[in-house]
């Protein structure tokens, strides 16, 4: 009797794979792909971990081509932007005030800067570490916390931020 029911599924699927060819071939190819697609995700994933610990050391080449790298790239460029922006918005704004003792525009600017370095640390911290300063660069890649090819492009990316902050500030 089971002989009987394992020939009938046999036939089951003889016969539904002559309805449906195509159809079985298409679902393999995409589990293969989608198993493929997680594969590698979970190996950068994997790769990008080892790094942030210490167990893999990356090489430049294969950095560069890390996703996580140009989004720290960027996310430091923004925001030494803005904190430039900011800063010499409200330097720009307490100068041009006669009536505004020195003393208090001075607090001002203090206090624009301490929310605003407060305010972009929270957010591009969990991206790219939040540097927002090339000094800051140049130390975490001293002590080994970032690699020197990261480091010399944050430097860059944090330049360019500032100079377009300071260039938007200008044309205002």
């Amino acid at each position: 009797m089971i002989n009987l029911l394992m020939f009938e599924k046999t036939d089951l699927y003889q016969f539904l794979s002559h309805l449906l060819p195509p159809f079985p071939a298409v679902l393999a190819m995409q589990s293969r792909e989608s198993k493929l697609g997680l594969l590698l995700e979970d190996a950068q994933t994997a790769l990008e971990q080892g790094v942030k610990s210490g167990a893999v050391r990356m090489d430049m080449q294969l950095e560069i081509r890390t996703l996580s790298f140009w989004r720290a790239l960027t996310a430091e460029c923004i925001s030494t932007f803005l904190y430039v922006l900011l800063v010499c918005c409200m330097h720009q704004t307490v100068s041009s005030t006669p009536d505004l003792h020195p003393s208090s525009g001075q607090a001002y600017c203090g206090m624009v800067a301490g929310l605003a370095i407060i305010s972009l640390t929270t957010i591009f911290l969990p991206v790219s570490g939040a540097h927002t300063n090339p000094a800051i660069s140049i130390a975490t890649a001293l002590i080994h916390r970032i690699s020197p090819l990261r480091a010399a492009a944050h430097v860059v990316a944090q330049c360019g931020g500032a100079i377009a902050g300071a260039s938007v500030v200008l044309g205002l």
